[in-house]
């Protein structure tokens, strides 16, 4: 009975597999062909992010286009909620938690509430600040990620990875990248991305941290 069982999972596995490669091949061709046609339509395009409403606005009917605005608009603000509960839960779970332990339900969703209300407000002032949406969610997606992505990572895979200093890690990681980008890149139009500072020096934390509260218990 265990080696038919097992014998069904490896193929029900290896279906699986295939499906996503070929539905990941044929989704990566299609949505390729028009960032490849960008330049042959839209020859004045400077930025691939403008592409989707200039097309709607130039060649779909005016009832089609108005839904079609109103759906991408719609998928902005369901991504930009997503971002807000996401940080609002990562300060309260991550950072307050941690320091006190002794905080019950009633509280932590309290604190939620009020970190989304104050998150809200940073997000309207950094809006009346950029005047692009796209660098608005990519300065906020880069801060983020350089904050967490390395720290879950080492968690995951780095037995001597210390709590302590992958929290203080993190948020040297993502207060650097938001920083750079929001002050130095935006003002003075630079090339290099916050994300890619911030987490480097949230690795270089992460590790030597690690490593220096593990000597130091010993």
């Amino acid at each position: 009975m265990y080696k038919y069982y097992k014998k069904s999972c490896l193929f029900h596995t290896m279906h699986l597999s295939v499906a996503w490669v070929a539905t990941l091949a044929i989704c990566g061709f299609l949505s390729a062909l028009p960032g490849l046609a960008i330049q042959q339509i839209f020859p004045e395009i400077t930025a691939g992010n403008q592409f989707t409403p200039i097309f709607i606005v130039t060649y779909l009917p005016a009832v089609v286009r108005g839904l079609m605005l109103a759906g991408l608009l719609g998928l902005m603000l369901t991504s930009g909620d997503s971002y807000l509960l996401l940080l609002a839960s990562t300060v309260t779970d991550d950072v307050v938690v941690p320091i006190k332990k002794d905080m019950d339900e009633k509280k932590k969703i309290l604190f939620t509430r009020f970190t989304c209300v104050a998150g809200a407000v940073v997000i309207t002032a950094m809006a009346l600040y950029v005047n692009s949406i796209y660098q608005l969610f990519k300065t906020g997606g880069g801060a983020y990620g350089a904050g967490v992505f390395l720290p879950l990572f080492l968690g995951c895979f780095w037995k001597r990875a210390d709590a302590k200093a992958i929290n203080v890690g993190m948020f040297s990681g993502f207060v650097i990248a938001f920083c750079f980008d929001m002050f130095l890149k935006i003002p003075l139009g630079l090339n290099m991305d916050g994300c890619i500072i911030g987490a480097g020096v949230c690795l270089v934390i992460c590790v030597a941290g690690s490593l220096l509260i593990r000597r130091n218990k010993r």
